[in-house]
């Protein structure tokens, strides 16, 4: 029976990042032979992975698949975590004109756009998970939209979303 430190173990980001590449992959293979348009075919995927996770020495949260070992002993139900990743396709520029008229000044004041993604319930448990996170947000002139990211420790970007001013 193998034990838990033979696991391969693999860093979140560079999961997440591969699977994006891949979904991205195929979202651009969609439709070519029907002569349709990628961004019409698929706007949206769910990721649900169950594995243990751990920190590396670096702290990089890494995980652990479940294996046939893990599942034959005594598994701590507790030590099992979920992760749900929901992966969006987003135009780089907006196609259509915002409905605020996206002008060269925004309505609306940075600390506000702050303050209410900081409130968000998945901003909340990544802060609970990966500690304080460093929020910034950037108003894009002509597109009445706010770019707003969440930063880690290491400056790693964990979360990014536009918001609608």
């Amino acid at each position: 029976m193998a034990s838990a430190s033979d696991s391969p173990r693999a860093p979140l980001g560079a999961l997440l990042g591969t699977a994006g590449a891949s979904l991205t992959s195929a979202q651009s293979d969609l439709g070519l032979g029907a002569g349709l348009s990628s961004s019409m075919v698929m706007s949206e995927a769910t990721l649900d992975i169950k594995a243990a996770v751990s920190r590396s020495s670096t702290g990089e949260l890494e995980i652990e698949p479940l294996s046939s070992a893990h599942l034959a002993g005594a598994l701590n139900a507790s030590a099992v975590s979920s992760i749900r990743v929901n992966f969006v396709a987003t135009a780089a520029t907006p196609s259509v004109p915002s409905s605020t008229g996206g002008g060269a000044t925004p309505t609306k004041n940075k600390d506000e756009i702050i303050k209410g993604f900081r409130n968000r319930a998945d901003l909340l448990a990544l802060e609970r998970v990966m500690g304080p996170l460093d929020v910034r947000a950037n108003y894009l002139v002509g597109s009445g939209r706010w770019l707003v990211n969440a930063v880690d420790a290491t400056g790693r970007q964990v979360r990014e979303q536009l918001v609608a001013d």
